[in-house]
């Protein structure tokens, strides 16, 4: 495999990983709660590896727009849906855990840890409908496509 595909596997797993640390956090709140240094050190994780990935990320998109010719307007992830397979499961569950995260807030039994369960889960598979719907996603799956023939 060339240096260059096995680069841009760790790149997405980096920004995947740090991404998903980063909505784990979410996970640790009831345990940090009113206890000055677990919620410091959580919130201070909650962000580095917020600002880890997105940092990577439009690391990963200066390169593509620098190798890739100007295609015209391309609409951001945020706004596409179901573009591959990937992205479908992100929607999917991005879709069914804002719906049951709402439902449980209205259900007064369903308070509790399963709240932050769900948020934990919206929250990931929303940076992953953003990331997996997108241009970059789309490039560096090309990448490896290519770097694999």
């Amino acid at each position: 495999m060339k240096k260059q595909v096995k680069n841009r596997i760790w790149q997405m797993g980096i920004i995947i990983g740090s991404l998903f640390v980063s909505s784990a956090c979410i996970l640790f709140v009831p345990a940090a709660h009113n206890q000055k240094v677990p919620t410091m050190i959580c919130s201070t994780i909650f962000w580095a590896t917020l600002l880890i990935g997105y940092v990577l990320l439009f690391l990963v998109d200066r390169f593509r727009r620098k190798q890739q010719k100007k295609k015209g307007k391309q609409r951001p992830g945020a706004f596409c849906f179901f573009q591959n397979r990937i992205a479908a499961i992100a929607d999917g569950v991005w879709i069914l855990s804002f719906l049951a995260w709402i439902i449980s807030g209205r259900v007064q039994a369903a308070h509790g840890y399963l709240q932050y369960v769900l948020a934990f889960l919206f929250l990931f598979s929303l940076h992953m409908h953003c990331i997996c719907n997108g241009v970059n996603f789309q490039y560096m799956q090309n990448e490896i496509r290519r770097g694999l023939k």
